[in-house]
């Protein structure tokens, strides 16, 4: 198998003019995460720090394409960025959820009154209080939280299934005893 010229020059290759060589291969896996909600800037600057890894460690006696190598690394550092930094900026959106959100009365109910399981956090409750007493739908929700309509669904979904889970424990923990007052 021949590798190319270029292939053997990559230990010696300026890192401009070898980031400018392979950006467009960082462009493309940085595109198929373009849709978490980190910018695209930010996933292409950790691609390239993945790219400068692979270089430095790549053996070009090895008879694999550089692209080849390096896939795998831009890759692993772009889909670690993204998932951090989605988790890094729901922990920031709980946070200002938290604050501004009325104390609650008693635990368990706010102050309409509504009766939500402490097993729910805080964004968990505050949007199933816009959905089902707000009547609010799932848009609108996710415009005043800063989410995604997609996001919402989900934890919409998630905070159910709680409740559901919660609703089924205490049914078999404590039956209904039918003919008693």
């Amino acid at each position: 198998m021949g590798l190319t010229r270029l292939q053997y020059n990559i230990d010696e290759m300026k890192n401009d003019e070898f980031i400018n060589q392979y950006i467009a291969l960082v462009k493309s896996i940085a595109g198929k995460y373009n849709k978490s909600g980190v910018p695209f800037g930010d996933l292409v600057q950790e691609g390239l720090l993945g790219l400068l890894h692979a270089k430095k460690n790549y053996n070009s006696k090895q008879n694999t394409l550089f692209s080849t190598y390096a896939y795998p690394w831009i890759h692993k550092r772009i889909r670690e960025y993204a998932k951090k930094e989605s988790t890094r900026g729901f922990a920031e959106l709980d946070e200002n959820i938290l604050e501004n959100t009325p104390e609650q009365a008693s635990p368990g109910t706010d102050e309409t009154g509504i009766n939500l399981p402490d097993s729910l956090n805080q964004i968990e409750k505050t949007i199933l209080k816009h959905l089902f007493e707000d009547r609010m739908p799932l848009d609108k929700i996710a415009l005043l939280l800063g989410l995604k309509r997609e996001r919402v669904r989900q934890i919409k979904q998630k905070a159910l299934r709680k409740m559901k889970i919660n609703n089924n424990l205490t049914q078999s923990l404590y039956p209904l005893k039918t003919g008693t007052v």
